[in-house]
């Protein structure tokens, strides 16, 4: 939720808003706010205003079976969260906290200026597309935030993109948070028919397969997995409509040494081989989770009676297979 400054929040209308929204609103009301959520209802409707929370997405491990017809896929990218407002006085890029971030993306102004037409304001990711390793780089999305006077070099070098995925007010100025997913996403392909390079429309699909492709072969991209959303959901900022299931990297690590006891160890130096067959350290030992704590000692105690070396395997080291999962998008390296 926005926060205007220490002593006022805006406040919204409570009403028809999800339980989440809700008790957002009371615990603010509770330390003397006023909090808003990003819209108000006039007679029932509801209407936008600035700054406006977008939909979230809860975690799940898997896709999910769910009856074709009902769902929508989309790609989940590795990227900035933006609300982009099409006003009278030109573009305003707004953060997923309600920031706006305007002042660090200059190249998305002409772009965007001559795709949307006035009062239009729809939701979507930045992103930045790193050619030599060809995939999505979240990390040159950051440095723009503390390049200072380095700014122009970054966006001459590095130019953003905008990848649009829902459309939240349309070129007449009436809002749609109260339509179903499949008119706002039929308005939207409308509207950015025919746009500059740097501003596309995010991939949808409402076949399971072909999500379950973009997981299995896109995480390389940047991809960061998939988001699943209802065909007939409406808009409600500040809720938690969708689900997203995250792409994975797997690599392989040596557990070269611990701290804490090999019954209950709590970090882990971890170790690789290189292309030559040599073993180096990982870098800083890294933090061990209760489960996989338990599994890394039976995994030492199997392996120092044999007199192997460990190997592990799993999200933050959830130990199997001999493979260190990772999910994409934490933006923590595997290697060091």
């Amino acid at each position: 939720m926005g926060v205007a400054g220490p002593d006022h929040v805006e406040f919204a209308c409570v009403s028809g808003f999800p339980s989440s929204a809700k008790t957002a609103v009371l615990a603010g009301q509770a330390f003397g706010y006023a909090v808003s959520v990003g819209f108000s209802t006039v007679e029932g409707t509801p209407m936008l205003r600035w700054p406006v929370t977008p939909v979230s997405a809860t975690p799940n491990p898997s896709l999910p079976e769910i009856a074709k017809a009902s769902t929508a896929y989309e790609m989940k990218w590795d990227g900035f969260r933006a609300i982009i407002w099409r006003t009278d006085a030109g573009i305003r890029v707004q953060s997923r906290h309600g920031v706006d971030l305007s002042a660090f993306f200059p190249d998305l102004v002409e772009p965007l200026t001559a795709a949307l037409p006035q009062r239009t304001v729809i939701d979507g990711e930045i992103i930045v597309w790193n050619i030599e390793r060809g995939r999505c780089d979240f990390s040159r999305l950051q440095r723009r935030l503390v390049a200072g006077r380095a700014l122009p070099r970054h966006v001459r070098q590095h130019p953003a993109h905008l990848v649009a995925f829902d459309l939240l007010r349309d070129s007449r100025g009436v809002d749609l948070l109260d339509q179903p997913l499949t008119t706002r996403r039929a308005k939207l392909e409308r509207l950015l028919h025919n746009t500059p390079p740097q501003v596309v429309i995010c991939p949808q699909t409402s076949d399971r397969d072909v999500a379950l492709g973009w997981l299995n072969d896109l995480g390389v991209a940047g991809v960061e997995g998939v988001v699943i959303k209802p065909a007939a959901s409406r808009y409600r900022p500040g809720s938690q409509l969708w689900t997203k299931v995250r792409t994975r990297d797997t690599t392989e690590f040596i557990i070269g040494g611990v701290t804490g006891t090999l019954q209950r160890p709590a970090t882990l130096l971890l170790g690789q081989f290189d292309n030559h067959g040599t073993s180096g350290s990982s870098g800083r030992p890294i933090r061990s989770r209760l489960n996989t704590g338990r599994i890394c000692a039976a995994c030492c105690a199997a392996c120092r009676s044999s007199g192997r070396a460990p190997v592990i395997h799993g999200p933050a080291l959830c130990l199997q297979g001999g493979r260190r999962t990772s999910p994409n998008g934490s933006h923590s390296r595997l290697s060091r």
